[in-house]
């Protein structure tokens, strides 16, 4: 188990393994932003259930769709670092 700095090359790598997301909860105070890997079947239907919890959730969490960071981030805007625990 370890985490790698968020690059395109690390969201190739997660997509690879069938992952479609990474997530970053906002609740997490700290300077370093650490992201992690988690696949959605349907992420539009993820986030209408976050919204339905309410008051249990008190920040929604960051989601970045790895598809969209590989096509239309640019490197230099993807920051922290994701959790990577079952590739070399």
């Amino acid at each position: 188990m370890k985490f790698e700095k968020l690059t395109k090359a690390i969201l190739f790598k997660l997509k690879e393994q069938g992952y479609n997301t990474v997530i970053h909860n906002r609740n997490i105070s700290g300077i370093c932003i650490t992201w992690f890997p988690e696949s959605i079947e349907n992420i539009y239907d993820y986030i209408a259930s976050l919204c339905s919890l309410g008051a249990i959730v008190y920040e929604k969490p960051n989601i970045l769709v790895i598809d969209d960071g590989i096509e239309n981030i640019s490197e230099e805007y993807l920051v922290g670092y994701v959790f990577v625990g079952g590739y070399n």
